[in-house]
């Protein structure tokens, strides 16, 4: 019987306004270009220590209103810059997970008995020769996919997967945390662990090599608890770093928040990455809520990560939905995401998506924008964007309220134009997330979720299309809640320009 394998690849559109904004005046409008980026970072006549940049302590408060009235911005934000004395711009590439280190991540996860392959895991002789043999009945009829040569370079390649193939699985079927090579993909450098005890299952896919990374084969890695009693929900998620505990998550949380992050922290060390490599980005309590909304009574840490560079946190998503990709690049690249869910038994999931691979440093200390500059541009393009977001996208249907509640100084990877599909460079930029409400003439709300930049609205239709960047207040999708922050511009700290989640640059 022909086995296959098959990855969910979940792609989120991010914020892009180039349908629907106004183009404001120059010189808020600069046109993107890396290589006239870096020598603005290298040679320009801006600041490039972070204390001369007149970057205020506390809070940025900003009121405006637009499109008829219609569009409401609200900004009361904390401001946050990173412990260091200057920006780095820095390459950057798509990230792998070793043999070593998904050895290492196996051996924490499962310290004790070992696990089991899961189907399809371990390609015996018999099972390449079975898929050799319904290939060629394939070719035989007639129904191969691609050109001839394709096709028989095709049985070339799985005939050396036979060659190299055991004669018999593993004693037992026990792993070993040995990464082997997708079923459905003979000859080619996408290589998955794929196991499960009693109580766990773990999912790794990865790559023997940068050239053969392809879109439905992102390295990932997923790590589940099997017991449905451990099934938490965001439904009633409060941020934390563990001083703002209420009295029942107290009674009812037995590992404080330290020793929590504790087995996160120790997640990292385990796969050989330095301390301070990865930072908690944010943390929060979570309970086992469910959709009939009866109240908790288990509760649970969930902590997002994020990669750090001398001390500097990486651009994160607090939802996990963003995914970038442009029409200029066949690769889409997501950024990279880390999240843990820990409770009193221990790790209950871990989600790691896209990792990244940090390499040479372009410029030590790039020269930024002042900040009064920043914020006249965000001030400028937020109205502007949004504006033509209510009056063209939603045709004048519609009101939307926006409130940004953190500007973030920090560092945010970018397509490099002319490089590779999986190169990129950490530039200094400027982050500002919070909320935001849609409501039509009927009423009905709609919160964005992720990034989305309002997609999927049809006039013609109704003001807020189903199915587009909105979720029903009454029907959120699951992860997505009411007061769930989210991206709502960036821009980039060196040039002043408007970085496109969506496209990556």
């Amino acid at each position: 019987m022909r086995k296959a394998l098959s990855i969910l690849l979940i792609v989120a559109t991010a914020l892009s306004f180039a349908a629907c904004q106004v183009t404001p005046e120059a010189p808020i409008v600069v046109e993107k270009d890396t290589e006239r980026m870096i020598e603005r970072a290298r040679n320009g006549e801006n600041n490039a220590l972070l204390a001369e940049l007149g970057i205020p302590e506390g809070r940025y408060t900003f009121d405006t209103t637009g499109a008829n009235g219609k569009l409401r911005i609200h900004i009361d934000a904390d401001i946050l810059k990173p412990d260091a004395a200057a920006m780095p711009i820095v390459k950057v590439s798509m990230g792998l997970f070793s043999q070593r280190q998904v050895t290492s991540i196996f051996n924490y996860l499962f310290p004790d008995e070992k696990p089991k392959y899961d189907f399809g895991q371990v390609e015996t002789k018999a099972d390449v020769e079975q898929e050799i043999l319904w290939q060629k009945k394939r070719y035989e009829q007639g129904e191969y996919d691609g050109t001839e040569e394709e096709f028989l370079n095709l049985i070339a390649r799985m005939e050396e997967a036979y060659q190299a193939a055991p004669v018999s699985a593993p004693e037992g079927g026990l792993s070993d945390g040995t990464l082997t090579r997708f079923e459905s993909d003979p000859g080619g450098t996408a290589r998955i662990l794929n196991v499960s005890s009693d109580a766990y299952f773990l999912w790794i896919s990865t790559h023997t090599g940068i050239e053969g990374i392809n879109g439905a084969q992102l390295p990932n890695l997923t790590f589940r608890s099997k017991d449905s009693g451990r099934g938490y929900s965001t439904r009633n998620m409060i941020r934390t770093d563990g001083t703002n505990l209420s009295g029942i998550m107290k009674e009812n949380l037995v590992l404080s928040y330290g020793e929590a992050k504790a087995l996160c922290d120790g997640f990292f060390a385990a796969a050989g990455f330095p301390d301070g490599a990865f930072i908690a980005g944010d943390s929060f309590v979570i309970d086992d809520t469910g959709a009939d909304e009866q109240p908790g009574t288990n509760y649970a840490y969930r902590f997002i990560y994020t990669r750090a560079f001398e001390n500097i946190p990486l651009f994160f998503d607090r939802t996990g939905l963003l995914f970038n990709q442009d029409e200029a690049f066949e690769l889409p690249w997501g950024y990279e995401y880390i999240e843990f869910v820990i409770d009193d038994e221990g790790i209950v999931s871990i989600d790691w998506r896209t990792p990244i691979e940090i390499g040479n440093v372009v410029e030590s200390a790039a020269a930024l924008k002042p900040y009064a500059e920043i914020m006249n541009i965000f001030e400028t393009m937020m109205k502007t964007s949004y504006e033509g977001v209510v009056l063209t996208t939603f045709g004048g249907k519609a009101e939307l309220d926006i409130s940004v509640e953190r500007v973030e100084l920090c560092l945010v990877r970018i397509r490099e134009q002319g490089g590779a599909q999986a190169d990129g460079l950490l530039v200094p930029a400027w982050v500002f997330s919070g909320r935001n409400k849609g409501t039509d003439q009927n009423g009905a709300v709609r919160y964005l979720q992720g990034a989305s930049a309002l997609a999927g609205f049809d006039p013609a239709e109704n003001a807020m299309g189903e199915g587009g960047g909105y979720v029903s207040a009454f029907d959120l999708a699951p992860g997505v809640r009411e007061d769930d922050t989210v991206i709502l511009l960036v821009i980039n700290a060196v040039d002043g320009s408007v970085i496109d989640l969506n496209k990556g640059y």
